[in-house]
């Protein structure tokens, strides 16, 4: 399978192709404008000689980050897949961090001293929040968790965990690494992921709640 992976969730553009498991990509750190992703995607598919025609899946991230660029790469990309015979999946960070844990917590850099945090439990998202290190608590029986991701070996500390993977950002060869395992396009919607700034402690947790109120992004 040939797939194309876009990735706005920042001020940068990350574009990815895997072409029958040969990896290139691209970044632009010089705050483009998303207006002319359209520029970017054909230029970075010219370089690789492809052609828009030979791309079996398009692979949006779908955040959390900044929700205009998010916003832009998901109306683009459907845009394209509505007509042209293109699959389109939708991936957050925390899934294309996730790899091969079943129970991890997975810390995504927020702003200043807040991360965006989840808790994976048999492959499942059962929380995300944003919070400050010290704000995240968690009980005995989660003792099995693996950190992954941002300041993982603080978090670890903080709530006494002894596995941990750091990882200070998601790359657009994890987006890229995670769609091979999607199988069925129905559970990987490309719509923007929204996380609540309240509730942030995982004691006090009661159940899987997702509002659907934006954070204010950077």
């Amino acid at each position: 399978m040939n797939t194309l992976a876009i990735d706005l969730t920042t001020s940068d553009i990350k574009l990815g192709l895997d072409i029958n498991g040969v990896f290139s990509d691209y970044k632009n750190t010089d705050q483009p404008n998303f207006d002319n992703i359209f520029f970017f995607l054909s230029d970075f598919l010219k370089k690789n000689k492809t052609e828009i025609q030979e791309i079996n899946r398009i692979v949006v991230c779908t955040g959390p980050g900044n929700f205009n660029g998010i916003r832009a790469s998901i109306s683009a990309m459907k845009g394209i897949c509505c007509s042209l015979p293109i699959e389109l999946i939708g991936i957050n960070k925390f899934q294309a961090l996730s790899k091969i844990y079943k129970s991890a917590l997975i810390s995504l850099k927020y702003r200043g001293n807040k991360i965006y945090w989840c808790i994976l439990k048999d492959e499942e998202l059962i929380f995300m929040s944003s919070s400050e290190i010290e704000d995240i608590k968690t009980s005995d029986d989660h003792s099995d968790l693996v950190v992954v991701g941002y300041k993982a070996e603080e978090i670890a500390t903080s709530i006494k965990v002894k596995k941990f993977i750091e990882q200070n950002e998601v790359s657009i060869r994890d987006l890229l690494n995670f769609s091979r395992k999607v199988v069925s396009s129905r559970k990987f919607l490309p719509k923007p992921l929204y996380i609540s700034p309240g509730q942030s402690l995982f004691a006090k947790y009661k159940g899987p709640k997702i509002l659907d109120k934006p954070l204010d992004v950077c």
